[in-house]
């Protein structure tokens, strides 16, 4: 709150100044302490990032981890199917949300599908590698049934804008001054969008 502070007593438009964070209850608690008057925008990553797909894309459903919408697999279900499960463990859907943000094969050792298969070097790289097409395979599926997740929120934000100059242009000028609460936290992909924009 205090860099806001300071670039609008420095003169800088509120308008021109957006403050991005995780969690709605941050970005709540800066809206908060914000002047009443002020038109800095809050928001969190993720609904900025979905903004910009929601513009290119039009609305797209959202999956969650394990609670069911109407006609709407959860994430567990998509994770489980793309990779020919019939349970997908907690640390499993946790490794595709981190390979999603980050295109990093996460440590198979500490996946419950993968761990007891990791035995000797040379199942790394095949595990490695059925891992990755797993993941593009649950890819696929979300975007032909116009589905998203957490990590597709910045992701699909991020292919957007760089491949895209004309939205990219649009979006980095509708602010001057981008404030990203506990940035030392960031993801890759959440990187990418901030140096996108």
């Amino acid at each position: 709150m205090a860099r806001i502070t300071e670039l609008i007593e420095s003169g800088v438009p509120s308008n021109r100044i957006c403050a991005l964070s995780f969690s709605n209850a941050a970005v709540n608690e800066m809206a908060r302490r914000d002047d009443p008057h002020s038109d800095v925008t809050f928001k969190t990553i993720h609904r900025f990032g979905n903004e910009i797909c929601r513009q290119k894309f039009g609305i797209r459903t959202i999956v969650d981890s394990d609670r069911p919408q109407p006609g709407i697999p959860t994430f567990r279900k998509l994770v489980q199917d793309s990779f020919g499960l019939k349970f997908a463990s907690s640390s499993l859907l946790a490794a595709v949300t981190t390979y999603r943000q980050s295109l990093v094969v996460p440590n198979l050792g500490e996946v419950a599908e993968y761990a007891t298969r990791v035995k000797k070097e040379s199942d790394w790289a095949a595990l490695r590698d059925e891992f990755t097409r797993n993941c593009a395979r649950y890819d696929s599926v979300l975007k032909t049934r116009n589905l998203t997740d957490f990590a597709g929120m910045i992701r699909d934000a991020v292919e957007i804008l760089a491949a895209d100059p004309v939205t990219r242009l649009e979006w980095s000028s509708k602010f001057d001054h981008w404030i990203f609460d506990e940035f030392q936290d960031i993801a890759w992909s959440q990187m990418m969008l901030l140096r996108l924009l």
